[in-house]
């Protein structure tokens, strides 16, 4: 009866044993289930950070072309500003052609009568 006991004792014992095999199994699958929600964590850490990456190259880009646009803006701005002035430089020098042509004109004009009446004063004297 004592031998029997000890057979049942020790397939107790071995049934715990491959009890805690399976226990242990169990517990590694859980830590390789771990692992890997680790890793897809990290790699969604890693994509979110690559995310806020471009959104921030976005809006980087989108300021440079706001930049440029404005720039153009200047340009345009400049460009009709410049040829403001310049048509006004243009037609001030023109004007002030006119008038100093009519005045050059009028010189003409006095010089011409000038020596007609010298003319007139040669013949009196003949």
């Amino acid at each position: 009866g004592v031998i029997n006991y000890l057979d049942g004792v020790i397939n107790y014992l071995d049934n715990l044993d491959r009890v805690i095999n399976y226990i242990d199994r169990v517990i590694n699958y859980f830590d390789r289930g771990i692992n890997y929600i680790d890793r897809v964590i990290n790699y969604s850490n890693i994509l979110t950070g690559s995310s806020n990456i471009l959104k921030g190259s976005s809006t980087i880009l989108t300021g440079s072309s706001t930049i440029l646009t404005g720039s153009s803006t200047i340009l345009t701005w400049s460009s009709t500003y410049l040829d403001r002035v310049i048509n006004y430089i243009a037609s001030t020098i023109l004007t002030g052609s006119d008038r100093v042509i009519n005045y050059l004109d009028r010189v003409i004009n006095y010089l011409d009568r000038v020596i007609n009446y010298i003319g007139r004063g040669i013949n009196y004297i003949d």
